[in-house]
């Protein structure tokens, strides 16, 4: 079974009975939910209405917030995509009535009623012109010409004039009615077609900007499903009752009462291993725990006590204590289920490690770090897409910057290809905490307000390049001074270290901090290294940080003592691990001849004493490898992907081409000649050309 697939057999009896009623609360929950999500679903389908679409989207966001939702943001954001459409088409539909509706009611009960008006006018002089030609008709069958009949004519001159005279005012009200017609009508059904041509445009765009959000949660939803279908399938539950019927504890699981002491007194707590970590809780009946170590950080051993019997002690960087079993057995499963936790931490950490066997691996450590907008350029000149790594300074550069930072010197500059090179989890941690937003923000503070520089441009040529870099980073130009004596400094630095801020320990070295400083007395002779291995306050990856910026490794106290030796007596295999790896040696010799090594034997270091043995699978412990432990490495990490070393070696020769110095020219002709020969070539003549 998989580590950490029965999460509930590490907690107490009470924490596992609210566990239980906590997930009854949440699947509740999710029932309602889901009924509410389904109901609003089919009313919006029958209707269409913009008042179910609201009700439908509050159903979702609602959805987003529920107990125990791992992608409530994305849901919530999914939901308020929603709103904000149909609030774009409440707008749109609002708008239709200043737009559409009201110009053609105004224009139907103004202009074509005023038709119907000059229409009946019109009718009405027609019907006076014929009854004054009917009258006139009449006057002309009386004898002699009177002056009624002159009366007739001029009445139904006069009739005909104004019917005339109406008629054509009517035709030509027609006429216009037509002309209007297709400004008033046609004009606003184009302005409606536009109207809706926007807001779809608009939530095209609401849409299209979700897009992003909705692609990456599936990505994470199908390798969710895909995990929980391969935990599902390790899962056996007959297998897990047998154990707990047999009395047989799970691997790295444990849970029981042991007594504490402290101050020489003992009391007695509930202590629970699981999942790599050791929780302590008052009582079984606690729900919260009152302390929580880390297995990988923690080393056990058995300690005679003059008091009491069946004792042993646990080590970590937060607490040294002292405990009592209930008996030898209890001893001996409590020590064997600590060391299987801090085992199993160890290989998931180990696990983790990237080696050159897996480019693709190194791929996606880019890719993470690429997520931040400001690692997608350089931090010198902005070029796009930068594929190099200073290793002290946590951010990502360019392969026209990388050359400039190599003649810089490994005390300012440490490059690495971030593709092809081998990089720790320590060094990808470093850039990913600081990155180019953080580093710029310390190393260019001051930048806007200098008169003399400027940011460096893409295309800017190698003078430049190197004038502004060597400003930047070697005269640090643009750091803001640190207001304060060196002391305080020196204090800030300690304080930044001990709380695990890389940003802040970055920039206190920036502003010139002293990194091999004495801690208390000067006398003791203990630097800044041995005091944060010394009490374990530190993480690992400030240590890694530290030794990258120049703490010195083989520093010794008034004892004679490196910091490696304090990491052995304390059996912190973290430490150690860096510290190996960055070449500090397990046989220095104190001013009474013991060595780490000596000191882990001697203080029973299990995990310290394994890593020094080299036991501990993918753990690399040399420093400064010779030539043939360099060409078998190439051999069996190349021998399969040829065509990363041709570009490797595409790459050196690039750099070679920049080489400043015969020096830098004649290391980088070594890895070319380890390369050819991992690759059964012969173009050492070539190479050598381009050297002279």
């Amino acid at each position: 079974m998989a580590d950490g697939e029965n999460v509930l057999a590490g907690l107490s009896p009470r924490s596992y009975k609210a566990k239980v009623q906590q997930l009854v609360d949440e699947v509740d929950v999710l029932r309602t939910q889901l009924r509410q999500l389904i109901d609003a679903v089919k009313q919006y389908q029958h209707s269409g209405s913009v008042r179910d679409a609201f009700l439908f989207s509050d159903v979702v966001k609602d959805f987003g917030v529920r107990p125990g939702g791992p992608h409530g943001k994305n849901v919530t954001a999914i939901g308020e995509t929603f709103d904000k459409i149909e609030n774009m088409k409440r707008t749109t539909l609002d708008s239709m009535e200043g737009l559409f509706s009201q110009p053609l009611e105004a224009f139907l009960s103004g202009d074509i009623k005023s038709i119907e008006e000059y229409q009946s006018r019109a009718e009405e002089a027609k019907e006076e012109y014929k009854e004054a030609q009917l009258k006139y008709d009449v006057s002309r069958t009386s004898t002699g010409k009177s002056a009624k009949q002159e009366k007739s004519l001029q009445d139904l001159e006069e009739a005909k004039r104004k019917y005339e005279l109406a008629d054509i005012t009517y035709a030509n009200k027609l006429l216009e009615l037509q002309a209007i017609k297709d400004f008033e009508v046609v004009e606003r059904l184009c302005t409606f077609v536009f109207t809706q041509l926007q807001f779809y445009k608009d939530a095209t765009g609401t849409v299209a900007a979700l897009e992003p959000t909705v692609r990456r949660m599936m990505n994470q939803l199908v390798n969710a499903r895909n995990d929980f279908a391969s935990r599902r399938a390790q899962i056996d539950v007959e297998e897990l009752l047998a154990r707990k019927m047999k009395g047989r504890p799970d691997i790295g699981i444990k849970q029981g009462h042991l007594y504490v002491k402290k101050r020489n007194n003992w009391s007695k707590k509930w202590f629970v291993v699981s999942g790599g970590h050791m929780y302590i809780y008052k009582n079984w009946k606690a729900m919260n725990p009152i302390q929580t170590l880390n297995l990988l950080l923690c080393s056990v051993k058995p300690v005679p006590d003059p008091d009491r019997q069946h004792c042993f002690m646990m080590f970590s960087p937060e607490i040294q204590m002292t405990l009592q079993a209930l008996g030898p057995e209890d001893l001996d499963e409590w020590i064997q289920v600590i060391q299987d936790g801090i085992e199993q931490m160890l290989k998931r950490n180990q696990s983790d490690k990237p080696t050159n066997k897996d480019t693709n691996e190194k791929f996606n450590y880019l890719q993470i770090l690429r997520e931040v907008p400001e690692n997608n350029v350089c931090a010198d000149c902005a070029t796009a897409d930068p594929e190099w790594g200073l290793m002290n300074l946590g951010v990502l550069i360019c392969y026209q910057c990388s050359g400039v930072h190599r003649s810089l010197g490994v005390h300012i500059s440490k490059v690495r290809s971030l593709t092809l090179d081998h990089w720790e989890p320590e060094l990808f941690h470093t850039i990913k905490v600081i990155g180019n937003a953080n580093a710029n923000g310390i190393w260019e503070e001051t930048l806007a307000a200098d008169a003399e520089h400027q940011k460096l441009p893409a295309d800017a040529d190698r003078s430049a390049r190197e004038a502004y870099i060597r400003a930047k980073y070697d005269h640090k130009r643009f750091v803001k001074p640190f207001e304060g004596t060196p002391e305080e400094l020196e204090l800030k630095l300690r304080e930044a270290c001990t709380q695990s801020d890389i940003v802040s320990v970055m920039r206190c070295i920036a502003q010139g901090v002293n990194v091999n400083h004495y801690v208390d007395a000067p006398e003791l002779k203990q630097m800044l290294l041995h005091y944060l291995v010394k009490a374990a306050k530190a993480s690992s990856f400030t240590i890694e940080f530290l030794v990258q910026n120049g703490a010195k490794l083989y520093s010794m106290d008034a004892n004679g003592w490196t910091p490696l030796h304090y990491s052995a007596q304390a059996d912190c295999v973290c430490y150690s691990r860096i510290l190996l790896l960055r070449g500090a040696s397990a046989t220095a010799d104190d001013k009474q001849g013991v060595t780490p090594t000596t000191l882990a034997a001697e203080h029973n270091s299990e995990q310290v004493t394994k890593l020094f043995r080299g036991e501990l699978d993918g753990v690399e412990l040399p420093m400064y490898p010779a030539d043939e432990e360099n060409l078998k490495q190439l051999k069996s990490t190349f021998s399969d992907t040829v065509g990363v070393v041709k570009s490797k070696l595409t790459l050196l020769r690039q750099q070679l081409q920049v080489a400043r110095t015969m020096e830098e020219a004649k290391e980088i002709m070594q890895r070319i000649r380890l390369l050819q020969v991992t690759l059964c070539q012969d173009d050492e003549e070539e190479d050598e050309e381009d050297v002279e």
